[in-house]
């Protein structure tokens, strides 16, 4: 028995010590990718630098030019996927490892702001992730700040590379929801509590960009993805955007009718356990059911016969407290 309990604790200490160096490679390929994405970054912009101050072709050919930076995109390609591979082994051995280390990469180009917005949603139900907007800078305030630039000093208005007032906003910082700075005024009497800001570094810019071609999009840029807890279907779904009913849900006329005909919360909290993908809490139903209540619904003869069929059903599926 003592011989078991020995070789189970060895292989246990193996295990650790696997997940460790595991975790550390991980941590040095999200640097090494960052480190690439900052090297193509400050091959741009040396670009531009080059044209601008001498108005002429920089000395590097084009495809030369192209040819170095198709290379870092695929280095920067092989160690995501190489990472990808890590952390679907670290799954089998700790699904928590797997999951608070990173996400997808962002498409890079989207058409406009519009677009874009519909992309980070569908991103976010994909990678299982909530993010928010930290920052935004106006098209009014970019233009401003490109007049006064040095090199545009004394240039007519028309010649001045403005963006265009229809691509507003010009900037938007995106990070994590658990990304912002904590404001801890905890006076240690509840030591056990958790808290939403807990400084995950994921973050990127999405920038207004005219191309090559001299169309305007946005552009991702200054991405990290590393995440510093755990990311799954359970902690999305428990998110109060995600598991809240929103305005626009079908079964929202319904909820208005049952709170109009004065049914209880627990009836109302069943029927959209039951009939949505959104797991609300009971707290959810109530401030609901308040927000409801002071919009001043009046039901009309017709609402009235759908109640009483909805109440019919509900009581056939056997809600205690509305047989009381």
């Amino acid at each position: 028995m003592q011989q078991s309990t020995a070789a189970s604790r060895r292989k246990r200490q193996r295990l650790i010590k696997t997940l460790n160096l595991q975790v550390m490679l991980m941590q040095s390929l999200a640097l090494k990718t960052l480190l690439i994405s900052r090297k193509l970054t400050m091959w741009n912009q040396r670009r531009q630098l080059i044209s601008m101050k001498r108005n002429t072709v920089p000395k590097i050919s084009t495809s030369l030019r192209a040819v170095v930076v198709n290379q870092l995109e695929m280095r920067a390609n092989r160690h995501l996927e190489y990472l990808a591979t890590v952390l679907l082994h670290a799954s089998e051995l700790c699904p928590i490892v797997a999951t608070s280390c990173t996400t997808r990469v962002i498409q890079r180009y989207l058409k406009n702001w519009k677009k874009f917005e519909k992309y980070v949603k569908q991103y976010q139900e994909d990678s299982l992730t909530m993010l928010s907007i930290s920052k935004t800078t106006n098209v009014r305030i970019r233009n401003g700040s490109i007049g006064k630039m040095k090199r545009h000093v004394g240039k007519p208005h028309a010649e001045l590379p403005l963006v265009p007032k229809s691509m507003d906003p010009y900037k938007r910082v995106y990070i994590c929801t658990h990304g912002w700075k904590s404001r801890v005024r905890s006076q240690g009497q509840r030591p056990s509590q958790s808290y939403k800001s807990i400084g995950c570094n994921m973050r990127f810019v999405a920038q207004v960009q005219q191309r090559l071609n001299g169309k305007w999009c946005a552009e991702v840029k200054h991405a990290f993805y590393g995440h510093n807890h755990p990311i799954s279907k359970a902690v999305y779904d428990g998110y109060p955007s995600v598991r809240q009913l929103p305005a626009d849900s079908p079964i929202m006329s319904d909820v208005q009718l049952m709170v109009a005909s004065g049914s209880k919360a627990c009836c109302v909290y069943d029927y959209i356990r039951d009939n949505s993908p959104h797991q609300v809490q009971i707290q959810d139903v109530y401030n609901l059911i308040a927000k409801i209540k002071m919009s001043d619904n009046k039901l009309t003869d017709e609402d009235q016969v759908v109640n009483f069929l909805l109440n019919s059903i509900l009581l056939q599926k056997g809600c205690g407290e509305c047989r009381r």
